[in-house]
């Protein structure tokens, strides 16, 4: 009797729903190393929406359905990195009224930036404020380091929440955006 693991959709304790697309090796170690992730630390304060999907080839993406790919899947702080900055784009979409205030203040410290890139700074604040929580600052800071020099990924955003991590924190605090258990 054959199975067909394309579309099997995993529950787990901390009501995640995991979704392998196209399912292979590196996807169903990516959906355990998730899973494991949701069981080792309490993920439940930054779960906005616990339906995730794997896709092996995909950019990770928060909407419609959070997607995460293979690409970290022998490094499991990056994966809770890439998890939880997903999960803060559902977060921002839920808390409009103080990022378009933020925003504001956002385009005046940093002028000439497209309104996508202002969204990720918060958005880049929250994962690394998020990270630190469960890892700690110098797991966090080597995490960012890495994937400024070595994966080229959102350099100029993770850069300013380097430089800049007491000001943005001034900023979405007084916004009311940062989520419990991060102020």
């Amino acid at each position: 009797m054959g199975c067909s693991f394309s579309e099997e959709k995993v529950g787990h304790q901390s009501g995640l729903i995991v979704t392998e697309i196209k399912p292979n090796r590196d996807s169903a170690i990516m959906k355990q190393n998730v899973l494991h992730l949701a069981q080792v630390y309490d993920l439940s304060p930054f779960l906005y929406t616990k339906i995730i999907q794997i896709k092996t080839d995909a950019i990770p993406q928060s909407h419609p359905v959070l997607t995460l790919n293979i690409n970290y899947t022998k490094y499991p702080n990056k994966i809770l990195a890439s998890l939880l900055h997903e999960e803060f784009h559902w977060w921002a979409v839920m808390n409009k009224l103080g990022l378009t205030q933020s925003l504001v203040e956002l385009k005046k410290i940093f002028p000439g930036r497209t309104l996508t890139e202002y969204v990720h700074l918060f958005v880049c604040y929250l994962e690394y404020e998020a990270v630190k929580y469960y890892i700690g600052e110098k797991s966090t800071k080597e995490i960012f380091q890495d994937f400024i020099r070595k994966e080229n990924l959102r350099p100029w955003l993770y850069s300013q929440v380097l430089v800049h991590e007491t000001l943005l924190k001034k900023i979405f605090s007084k916004n009311k955006l940062i989520p419990n258990p991060l102020f």
